[in-house]
């Protein structure tokens, strides 16, 4: 037992860095999608209420109805949020996406291009 319990602790490493590397992988496949449906949710919320406030990064989740990816993506701690309103400047940077290989990728949105029909 001690053998087979040295062995499963050489291998983790192992197998949590190819885990990483899958989902990195993922992730930077799946990120023009994810960005995609992120706006078109988002425009609709704040077509619909013009006075819109977003306060934090869960006043967001609760308030716009997000697919589950992009629910997910937000949700992460290496995503940043920016509270903003409908008075803020659209050029006024809001949510930026850490993702891939070691988070170096990243993909940010303004409040226009969330908020303004493209």
């Amino acid at each position: 037992m001690a053998i087979i319990g040295i062995l499963v602790s050489m291998m983790l490493p192992v197998v949590s860095r190819v885990y990483r590397k899958a989902k990195a992988t993922a992730e930077e496949v799946e990120e023009p999608e994810v960005a995609e449906r992120l706006q078109r949710a988002v425009f609709n919320y704040c077509a619909g209420h013009a006075q819109y406030e977003f306060v934090s990064k869960t006043d967001f989740l609760n308030k716009c109805v997000l697919p589950p990816k992009c629910h997910q993506w937000v949700e992460t701690s290496y995503t940043d949020f920016v509270p903003f309103n409908y008075l803020d400047s659209t050029n006024k940077l809001v949510i930026t996406f850490h993702f891939g290989n070691k988070y170096a990728h990243t993909d940010y949105f303004t409040k226009g291009s969330l908020t303004v029909s493209q």
